[in-house]
């Protein structure tokens, strides 16, 4: 018996909710069928840990029968690429699909109704996966009735963003890290061009790597997603304020390097006891890329 046609149309929608430790965009749909979030940032998520997307970022996947009868839809959290979908540059798949899952695989939704479900993390209790950037792809299909040749799916990506650590006992995943993740600069004075951290760069690979370093602001624009900035924080206004020590850095086979960042707030009253955040962007001149989040405090 031939198997029923899957029909995809990938929609997003640019409006948002913010939560303090996750982001959701839209909704993703087909006709008939529609999911909300269409687009999930989860971060800070810790190691060894369960975390309940419910309880810690009051979040609920939401499916929605456009239909007039009920539906049956399967769940499957799977890499991108098994999913067909494409992910921000600086997110890596995640290792193991099955860290992230849902409380229920099947679902029946009635006819023109919505199901809330919950979602759970559990990254194992190893501390090179701290530091980690990573995306998953969603998988939700109706499941066909007797007699059905088509089948609705949509496709979110849902991205994971685990626990900064700077000091680590082993080497992150990947062939690129990392460390720390995320700095914090409290009460940054302005104008003072003070050394505000470093960062370490792993390359994991057997092989050096050329690797540009540089600042960068994510810009949204219609239609395209972007790294959103953490709760609470606004991009900095120039990306010159976030300055690397080096624009370009070779490291070789299973080594690190540091680099020295400097943050340099214009001294104006407008600026003062502000929330920043800052992008430093680390890619190989072929393969991964990874991005470490500079957030400061602004004060006088």
């Amino acid at each position: 018996m031939r198997a029923p046609a899957r029909i995809f149309v990938f929609l997003l929608f640019l409006f948002g909710i913010h939560f303090s430790a996750g982001t959701a965009w839209g909704e993703k749909k087909d006709i008939g069928l529609s999911v909300e979030p269409g687009w999930l940032l989860i971060r800070n998520v810790p190691v060894g840990q369960l975390y309940d997307m419910e309880h810690q970022t009051k979040t609920l996947f939401k499916i929605h029968n456009g239909s007039d009868k009920p539906r049956r839809y399967r769940l499957k959290a799977d890499r991108p690429d098994k999913v067909g979908v494409k992910v921000l540059r600086g997110y890596a798949s995640i290792p193991d699909p099955a860290w992230f899952w849902f409380e229920k695989n099947e679902v029946l939704v009635q006819a023109n109704g919505t199901e809330e479900i919950n979602m759970f993390v559990r990254i194992p209790d190893e501390e090179k996966y701290c530091n980690q950037k990573w995306a998953l792809g969603i998988d939700v299909e109706g499941k066909p009735e007797a007699g059905e040749g088509l089948v609705l799916a949509v496709s979110p990506v849902f991205y994971i963003e685990t626990e900064s650590r700077a000091e680590l006992k082993e080497k992150p995943a990947g062939f690129l890290g990392l460390a720390p993740a995320t700095i914090v600069l409290e009460k940054t004075a302005l104008g003072k061009n003070k050394t505000t951290s470093t960062i370490k760069v792993y390359n994991n690979d057997s092989r050096p790597h050329f690797y540009k370093i540089g600042s960068i602001i994510p810009h949204a624009e219609p239609g395209r997603q972007v790294i959103p900035p953490s709760s609470g924080f606004s991009w900095i206004h120039k990306k010159e304020w976030l300055k690397p020590s080096v624009s370009a850095l070779k490291i070789g086979p299973h080594e690190q390097k540091s680099i020295t960042l400097h943050m340099d707030i214009p001294e104006k009253t407008d600026l003062l006891n502000q929330r920043w955040e800052g992008i430093v962007f680390v890619e190989s001149e072929e393969g991964p890329a990874d991005f470490a989040r500079v957030q400061v405090k602004s004060s006088e």
